[in-house]
Parts: C-alpha cells; sequence; structure tokens
C-alpha cells in the first residue's frame, strides 16, 4: 500500500518529535516507514494536524526558514489562514507595569475581527492572552513543547481555561520535552504567521530582540510603544533604528492598513 505523503510527513515528524533537520534528512533518504504505525498516527492526530503539503496549511508559512513539516493543533485553525489579520505581540517575561499596561491597553482596543499571535510566557505575553480571554478576543499560542504542554508550568492555566476562539500551534507531537531550542524555534513560527509584529519591553540579548531580527527578516513591520528613559529598555533605540512606534490601538491599526494596501 502507498502512504498518502501527508501521512509520511506525519509519520516522520512524530517518530523525529518535529526535529526539522531530522524529518528533512528521513524524506531526502527515503527512509524506511512502518505504514502500520503511519496510519495509526493518522488516526490519533486526525482532526489535530495539518501538514506542508495540505491546502489547510498557511501559505504564508512557507515563506519562513525551516516552514514546519507539520502543525499540531488544538483549537480553531482558520484563526491562522489570513495573515493580514494576524498581529504578533511579545514582550518581557520580568515586565515592567508601563509596559504590561500600555501593551494590554491596545490589545484591549483592538478590533475583534483580528487575532493576536504570541507564545506562551510569563509578563507581557501572558498577560495579552489573559486579555484576549477576557474580552473574548482570537489568540494563537505557539508553544515550544506539545499543544497539551504548556510551558512554563505556571502558565498552565492558559490551556485549561482557554476559550473557543483561542487555537494552539505547535510543530512538535504529543510527549516531545520542552527544551530551551524549542523555546527559541517556536518564534519563528509565531513571527511568520502575522502580518505585523507588536513589542514591549525589549531587553538586550533577549527573546523579544531575537523576534525583532525574525521580523525583520521576513520585512514584517515592527512596532513598539515609546518607553521612559529611565526604564533602560531597549524599545527607544529601535524607533531610532526605524522602527515604527504607536500609542494607541488606532495608530496600530493604520501601520496595518497602510501594510495591506502598500502590498496590493
Amino acid at each position: 500500500m502507498e502512504l498518502d505523503s501527508s501521512v509520511v510527513l506525519l509519520y516522520f515528524s512524530v517518530k523525529y518529535e518535529g526535529d526539522w533537520d531530522k524529518i528533512m534528512a528521513a524524506v531526502r533518504k527515503r527512509e524506511d516507514i512502518d505504514e502500520e504505525l503511519a496510519l495509526q498516527y493518522k488516526d490519533k492526530y486526525q482532526g489535530h494536524y495539518v501538514t506542508f503539503l495540505d491546502a489547510e496549511y498557511p501559505k504564508v508559512l512557507k515563506q519562513i526558514y525551516k516552514p514546519p513539516f507539520v502543525l499540531y493543533y488544538d483549537g480553531d485553525i482558520s484563526l491562522i489562514q489570513d495573515y493580514n489579520k494576524c498581529v504578533f505581540v511579545h514582550g518581557a517575561r520580568e515586565a515592567t507595569n508601563y509596559g504590561i499596561e500600555n501593551i494590554t491597553k491596545i490589545v484591549h482596543e483592538l478590533p475583534k475581527y483580528l487575532t493576536i499571535i504570541t507564545t506562551p510566557a510569563l509578563g507581557i505575553n501572558k498577560c495579552v492572552i489573559e486579555e484576549c480571554y477576557t474580552e473574548k478576543k482570537n489568540v494563537v499560542m505557539v508553544t515550544g513543547g506539545c499543544v497539551h504542554q504548556i510551558y512554563p508550568s505556571s502558565c498552565y492555566n492558559l490551556w485549561k481555561k482557554r476559550p473557543s476562539n483561542c487555537l494552539i500551534i505547535s510543530e512538535h507531537p504529543e510527549e516531545t520535552p520542552v527544551d530551551a531550542l524549542n523555546i527559541i524555534t517556536r518564534n519563528r513560527i509565531a513571527v511568520g504567521l502575522s502580518k505585523i509584529a507588536l513589542f514591549g519591553d525589549i531587553k538586550e540579548h533577549s527573546s523579544s530582540y531575537m523576534c525583532v531580527d525574525l521580523a525583520l527578516s521576513l520585512n514584517r513591520d515592527v512596532v513598539t510603544i515609546p518607553y521612559p528613559i529611565d526604564l533602560g529598555l531597549k524599545n527607544n533605540s529601535l524607533i531610532n533604528q526605524g522602527a515604527l512606534f504607536v500609542e494607541s490601538a488606532e495608530e496600530l491599526l493604520t501601520i496595518l492598513n497602510n501594510t495591506l494596501f502598500q502590498n496590493k
């Protein structure tokens, strides 16, 4: 029996726990496949995965570095079909009150047809996700473990209490252990799915700084809020280097709409 190519990708993804390089090597070598096991994986994940070869796979992800071969998900996969409506939001884990208050205020004021994309983490990200839950806004969490394993554990309630308009996605199948590399590589997916990237507190050599570089490499608009000088963060430096700054949801929408107009 000849397996569907999507099932082959699923098989290697499960076998190698979503490791992109190992999956690619297996595909190139035409590594042997346990067909019975592959079909078991298909049944197990039915309705909760999409592969690079499927029509439902977000086209914009095919433009990023090492696009995931398989996306596992829990929730409404349609939330990531139109990246023109997706805004990536990210900030420091040890966040300032200023950053939390201003970023969540912008998220609060954004229209509900948009989708907020972020990663589960303490600080600004957690506050943004909770704001989306409260205001019934579309939110997507990209996790570094499997979709049923939110890291850090202090963010477990973000998974447990998720509403119907929340989507959790990962390139890793069930029982994949969370490690530092997975936490880093998930960022390329979260940024890649979004039209623009809004940043709160940015510290040098931080995850946020890495996400800024990712956004720039993908030609996404980098947006931040202006910060008081005495907080010692890097947001104002980014503005001086050309990042856009906003003080309201209305200004963010203007940037988003201008970006859409320029790309037509």
